[in-house]
């Protein structure tokens, strides 16, 4: 199976993938470690590096060519195709999200655009619009899904319906969205 892994930063992908490929033997390609250690980048906005999409496409395409399985994942996996059999987009519910950005130590105004990013599927609209023939499905991992759990439902294509859109007005998020609407 030919597998990528998205979704906004803290819904667990570096995590599912690594129990997938230790379960299955599969290679996984972690995008954020890859644009960091090959220089995949433009330099560093901040505390972040802005990668070169382009250059980290063709790098990924070069790594998993003649490979007949492979786990990419990373957020940047929604911003271009690679050629998958089906597409993963981890959400997270966004107080838990919240929490675990927090945790993290994220800047405010990255917890509230990834926060805003959640609510308002951007990973899922990405990762339909550039995936044109291949199958999305969304798998919420707030109450975290195994790795085998989740194979499953890749091979039986079975999505979860996820909509957050009603916490734009959550009391709790409010301050972190307010001046964004």
């Amino acid at each position: 199976m030919k597998l990528v892994i998205t979704g906004t930063p803290c819904t667990g992908k570096t995590t599912l993938a690594k129990e997938l490929s230790t379960e299955t033997g599969w290679p996984a390609v972690d995008l954020n470690a890859l644009v960091k250690k090959e220089g995949l980048h433009f330099g560093k906005q901040g505390n972040e590096y802005v990668a070169d999409l382009e250059k980290l496409r063709k790098r990924v395409l070069r790594l998993l060519a003649g490979k007949r399985n492979w786990i990419v994942e990373g957020h940047l996996a929604c911003e271009f195709a690679l050629p998958a059999e089906v597409v993963v987009v981890l959400r997270v519910n966004p107080p838990l999200l919240f929490e675990r950005m927090k945790k993290r130590k994220y800047a405010l105004n990255k917890i509230k655009d990834n926060l805003f990013c959640e609510i308002l599927d951007y990973c899922l609209l990405e990762a339909e619009s550039r995936y044109d023939n291949t199958p999305v499905i969304q798998a919420d991992n707030s109450k975290p899904v195994s790795a085998k759990e989740l194979l499953s439902r890749t091979k039986m294509r079975k999505s979860d319906r996820v909509d957050w859109s009603h916490m734009l007005h959550d009391k709790k998020l409010a301050f972190l969205l307010k001046e964004r609407l």
